[in-house]
């Protein structure tokens, strides 16, 4: 079954903020966008294994996305997807780059909240993964059971690559059940009970720490880099000005009753859940402080304080 269902990741909706709200002109724009489409990327390959990892959803298999569990030396173990039975577990490393060899393939992996390191191929870092995923088990206090790892190629460009059929731990999108199928069938004993696996699943979801940096610190940014005002839907220009309760674009001239929503969004990603008024006012481009009173009330699940120390808390 599916224990942590795949979502689109914070750090992914972050990056696509600040590519909306940075100008193009700007020297971190460029930076800014290949982080952002290696993310795409990677979430579009996750998102192409999902229809075959639903024949695997029963009740003797645990899958799980994305998951970044903290190790003692204060760096992580992210794993794409990892498939725990009670007899094995599997990491799986999605990678949908149309790669000419795995050694000019470089992933990356968040070390802290500031800070990313490149990681050579694929087949390195899931390696990497099963070792971190060995001792985080074993610190976990649950039977230990064989851990493996596959590297999943998921671009139909990689597929006329002779050199990735010398090694068995590299496969292709269409070779990833008979792969499965191979490893239970090799794993015959059961060293975790149902209740047991079913814990370990709960503990690797609480322990789950998903990468949410202060983006502006990440890459150097300042406040004043940041495009501020409501980015019309249809045309993608700035600002919109809000007239008797919409908002209208003076460049395409269409109206909206909603377009601040992305643009609260999109200051959430940007500088975090909690707003003020005077600061909606700023970023939205009110002239009117009751305007971003009722829209905060619409938009805001909590809000606390009185008078000028009242803030607001953004949806997720």
């Amino acid at each position: 079954m599916f224990t942590k269902h795949l979502s689109k990741p914070y750090y992914l909706e972050q990056l696509e903020s600040a590519s909306r709200r940075i100008a193009m002109t700007h020297h971190k724009h460029s930076e800014i966008e290949h982080w952002r489409k290696q993310l795409t990327a990677n979430h579009y390959g996750e998102k192409k294994i999902l229809p075959l990892l639903t024949h695997l959803s029963s009740k003797e298999s645990r899958i799980l996305f994305d998951l970044r569990l903290p190790l003692p030396d204060h760096s992580y173990c992210q794993i794409d997807v990892l498939i725990v039975t009670r007899n094995f577990a599997l990491i799986l490393e999605v990678n949908h780059s149309p790669l000419p060899s795995l050694a000019k393939d470089y992933r990356f992996m968040h070390v802290n909240e500031r800070m990313e390191a490149r990681m050579p191929d694929p087949l390195s870092q899931a390696e990497l993964q099963a070792h971190q995923l060995t001792y985080w088990w074993a610190r976990s206090g649950f039977p230990i059971i064989p851990i493996n790892y596959l590297v999943v190629l998921t671009s139909s460009a990689s597929y006329s690559q002779p050199s990735y059929e010398s090694d068995s731990q590299i496969v292709h999108l269409d070779q990833l059940l008979s792969s499965f199928q191979s490893l239970d069938h090799a794993y015959t004993s059961s060293l975790l009970k149902e209740s047991e696996l079913n814990l370990l699943c709960d503990k690797l979801i609480d322990e789950n720490a998903p990468y949410k940096p202060c983006i502006l610190d990440r890459f150097r940014l300042k406040k004043t880099d940041i495009l501020q005002g409501v980015i019309c839907p249809e045309c993608d220009a700035l600002p919109m000005k809000r007239v008797h309760g919409r908002w209208y674009c003076k460049v395409c001239h269409q109206t909206s009753r909603n377009a601040h929503v992305e643009a609260l969004k999109d200051y959430q990603f940007l500088f975090g859940e909690r707003i003020t008024n005077q600061r909606a006012c700023a970023f939205l481009k009110l002239d009117s402080s009751t305007a971003a009173l009722q829209i905060l009330n619409e938009v805001a699940f909590e809000k606390s304080g009185v008078n000028k120390t009242r803030y607001y808390v953004l949806n997720e």
